[in-house]
């Protein structure tokens, strides 16, 4: 971790907001009623002006919960961490809706309110220190449909997607106490992007963005570090290829291979494995998969049917 970035009396935590999984109950286009389980709705527990102490976890602040275990919660999301400024814009957002603009801590679906901070400033693997607790900043937030029934009004997510109030998850790595009003130490990762050129890159609005593997893995969670690596960038003499994709009319150029070892077929009608397949296959083979490796193995195991008619390499 680089230097400490001192912001003073700038940067402080406002307010905490925890929640249990509750009913959201909305209304479809259609006119029928429906009901979603949902942890979104949190209330502030602690503030400025009765800033009680609230026990972090690993997973998170004692007396709340996550619904949607798969996009929210874990130790990668135990923490969801929102600018104070961000409540302006939605008021006003609403206004517009003729919807009630009073927003009391906790609306947006947040746990920690802070003030002094934007996605613009925030680095993923930056860390803070609130006193005895020590968080790290592992992903953006992204808005789904549940935001918008909180909202109020469909076009939400997509708002937020345009301005890039996203917000920031965060992994525990020194659990403890802390409450509202306490300060904030920001220490920040040169090597990793801002929360907002992230949040660009995760929902497609920055082309321009260049997706390269990370220094240091350990400051990610594990969904974005797949995602960062799997992104291979396209080829610049790559050969365009009709019906790849959802391109089907042949425009976009075929990518390069994600995994350099085993080779694209790019020929569709072939069933004949490439050139080396097999020898590059068995020295990378898994210990499940070692009978590839063997000449034994090789000389007499079957292949599908649909190969029966094709000699396999040698080589």
């Amino acid at each position: 971790m680089a230097k400490l970035h001192d912001y003073g009396n700038l940067m402080k935590l406002i307010a905490i907001c925890t929640g249990l999984v509750a009913p959201l109950v909305y209304r479809t286009a259609s006119g029928d009623i429906k009901t979603e389980a949902s942890g979104i709705k949190k209330q502030a527990v602690s503030t400025e002006q009765n800033p009680i102490p609230i026990e972090l976890k690993k997973l998170g602040l004692e007396g709340d919960e996550q619904c949607n275990l798969s996009v929210h919660g874990g130790l990668d999301k135990a923490v969801y961490m929102m600018p104070a400024e961000h409540y302006e814009f939605w008021k006003a957002r609403r206004q517009e809706k003729n919807l009630d603009t009073d927003l009391p801590w906790g609306f947006l679906g947040e746990n920690l309110v802070v003030e002094g901070l934007d996605e613009t400033q925030v680095r993923i693997g930056d860390e803070f220190e609130l006193g005895e607790v020590r968080l790290r900043v592992t992903d953006p937030r992204e808005p789904c449909h549940k935001f918008a029934i909180r909202m109020g009004f469909g076009a939400a997510p997509k708002q937020m997607i345009q301005q890039g109030n996203c917000g920031w998850y965060l992994r525990v790595v020194q659990a403890g106490q802390l409450h509202a009003g306490i300060g904030l130490k920001h220490f920040v990762n040169p090597q990793g992007k801002t929360v907002l050129e992230s949040f660009r890159y995760k929902t497609r609005k920055s082309n321009g963005f260049v997706v390269t593997p990370p220094r240091q893995p350990a400051v990610f969670s594990k969904l974005w570090l797949a995602l960062w690596l799997r992104a291979t960038p396209v080829a610049p003499n790559a050969q365009s290829t009709r019906g790849w994709g959802r391109n089907r009319g042949g425009s976009q150029p075929m990518p390069t291979p994600l995994h350099p070892s085993r080779p694209r077929n790019t020929n569709r009608t072939a069933l004949q494995p490439t050139p080396g397949f097999w020898a590059k296959h068995a020295a990378t083979a898994r210990p499940a998969q070692s009978h590839l490796a063997s000449d034994r193995h090789r000389a007499t195991c079957e292949l599908p049917p649909r190969l029966q008619n094709h000699q396999r390499p040698t080589s």
